[in-house]
């Protein structure tokens, strides 16, 4: 863990080896550590994955819900709540989702 966070250091880039400081966290079931460094690096698949669990369900849910809500318009962390929403298959939170980030998008690169 050291040395990850001295390359962090190093680098400037908070995210940088962010799964595998996240894969550390979890292993010390550290889990609130652990999601910060998955959405930090935005570790999609490992996200989605704990969201089946009871333990983390709950504060990824609100976390990405968070992420999305700030202004400005984030695309990846849309990406990444469109693709928690689509594994639970909750298509009226996906429709909502949609709605509400077609308000906050400001160019049209970001609507593609």
């Amino acid at each position: 863990m050291r040395i990850l966070e001295g390359a962090r250091r190093a680098t400037g880039d908070p995210s940088l080896f962010g799964y595998e400081v996240g894969a550390i966290h979890e292993n010390q079931n550290d889990y609130h550590g652990a999601i910060e460094e998955y959405l930090r690096s935005m570790s999609q698949d490992r996200l989605i994955q704990l969201a089946h669990r009871k333990q983390t369900a709950g504060e990824i849910e609100q976390r990405t819900a968070e992420l999305v809500a700030a202004k400005p318009f984030n695309p990846a962390a849309f990406r990444l709540r469109l693709a928690l929403l689509e594994d639970r298959q909750r298509r009226d939170d996906i429709r909502a989702l949609l709605s509400a980030s077609v308000e906050k998008i400001a160019d049209l690169d970001q609507m593609a």
